[in-house]
């Protein structure tokens, strides 16, 4: 609730700007962006699930407190996503 992932060269100033109003920023580096770093998948409020190359991204994750949980799984972003691509909300009727 109170951090965001972000991309520097993905956002315009301003709108960094507004973000960093309500969010502590945490930068993805440029390098971890191609491999979908911000597409981490939140198990619940301190415990995400990430790449374990992208060592920078989740080394200030943990600095935060997160437990980050690395999981091998490069082969989908081949097909252009990641962990949070490869989830959907389940909504069940009665």
């Amino acid at each position: 609730e109170t951090e965001a992932l972000y991309c520097k060269n993905g956002l315009r100033q301003e709108e960094i700007d507004l973000l960093a109003e309500r969010f502590e920023m945490i930068e993805v580096p440029e390098e971890e962006q191609f491999t979908l770093g911000p597409n981490i998948l939140s198990l619940s409020n301190q415990t995400i699930i990430s790449l374990p190359q992208h060592r920078h991204t989740n080394r200030e994750l943990r600095k935060r407190g997160y437990t980050v949980i690395e999981i091998e799984f490069s082969e989908i972003i081949k097909s252009g996503g990641s962990f949070r691509c490869c989830t959907l909300p389940l909504v069940r009727t009665s």
